[in-house]
């Protein structure tokens, strides 16, 4: 460990608290100088969002959204991407996904239909993440510029077909017809009759939790997630070990974009949690509303760990933290943790390694 970084016991609990220790002292100044009680304040907070049952359970619906678009955020970190695109995937997945629901809800069952709209929607994002990654790899463009240009292209493009091709005949609102019953994702509720009744939590997150435990041992307990944070580290040390840096970029980008939130309402509406359409976003039809860029904060914020979000036992390994490249006398060396791992040849032209 360097001496500039900060023990795994710090970053990844004192910082997280003091963060929220922060924020809640910046809302308690606002809403003191508004003339309100700060502490009544966080007791109506913490009631209606943790302790109130019904209110756990909506707080648990939309967390799953941003598990699944913080993790697809996440694992591009991982190689050194910063994914702001998260948002267009987002929206192309749910293309996917209703584009699926519509051709095959009255003849496929519930069991059938929903992997086939999760598989749907992780193939149409993951098309949509594909030409950054490319551009990323192969050209050099900035992956932050050409994903931010692609949220607004997809915008405009879900708005267009949208408008021009799902909305059902005679009708006024701007969305496809509803999803038979089928395509209903099973309510926890209905297991679990602490949550309430009609609340919109459901299995989408279980799948949530299974997918932290997926990423966790794939990126910390793997040849590829080694490479992956490898590359993310220090592409040169990677390319020397004989990682190729454009293919792990692109698999990473295609990855993250297909790590979704398979919940059947890809733009969900407050007020009708059961309802099950695509449909066009109301505030605003000249470009994507702020909601998809929350995942890239969750991203920074949980630091690419999904152990933000989970129980912890025992300290994880991270193989690449301490991988460093030393070009040597005569072949470059790779070390961790000071020992000597790899020593070798390889090509200088880190475009062309795939």
């Amino acid at each position: 460990m360097k001496t500039t970084e900060l023990p795994r016991w710090a970053s990844g609990f004192v910082l997280p608290v003091l963060n929220l220790l922060s924020a809640l002292l910046v809302a308690a100044l606002v809403i003191h100088l508004l003339g309100e009680s700060p502490v009544e304040s966080l007791q109506i907070l913490v009631n209606s969002a943790v302790i109130n049952p019904e209110g756990l359970s909506y707080t648990l619906f939309y967390a799953s959204t941003f598990v699944f678009t913080g993790l697809a955020v996440s694992i591009a970190m991982k190689a050194g991407l910063f994914n702001i695109g998260a948002e267009g995937q987002m929206y192309l997945g749910g293309l996917g996904l209703t584009l699926a629901m519509l051709a095959f809800d009255a003849s496929l069952s519930a069991w059938l239909l929903i992997p086939l709209a999760i598989v749907a929607s992780a193939l149409f994002g993951a098309a949509w993440a594909f030409l950054p990654g490319y551009l990323q790899a192969r050209r050099g463009s900035h992956v932050v510029v050409t994903t931010i240009m692609f949220n607004f292209i997809a915008a405009g493009l879900m708005n267009f077909i949208i408008v021009k091709y799902m909305i059902p005949e005679g009708d006024q609102n701007p969305a496809s017809r509803v999803f038979s019953d089928a395509a209903a994702i099973p309510q926890l509720s209905t297991w679990l009759p602490f949550f309430g009744e009609n609340t919109p939590l459901n299995l989408a997150f279980i799948l949530a939790l299974v997918a932290l435990v997926v990423y966790w041992v794939a990126v910390s307990r793997s040849s590829w997630g080694y490479k992956l944070q490898a590359t993310g580290l220090n592409a040169h040390a990677a390319h020397y070990a004989g990682v190729r840096i454009s293919r792990t970029i692109i698999v990473a980008m295609l990855i993250s974009g297909d790590e979704l939130d398979p919940r059947l309402d890809p733009l969900p509406e407050p007020e009708l949690p059961g309802r099950r359409r695509l449909h066009r976003h109301r505030d605003r039809a000249d470009g994507p509303p702020a909601s998809g860029r929350h995942p890239a904060v969750v991203g920074a914020v949980r630091r690419a760990d999904p152990g933000r979000l989970r129980p912890v036992a025992g300290k994880a390994e991270h193989p690449a933290r301490d991988l460093h490249f030393h070009p040597g006398p005569d072949h470059p060396v790779l070390r961790r943790h000071g020992k000597h791992v790899w020593t070798g040849a390889a090509e200088t032209d880190q475009r062309h390694s795939s």
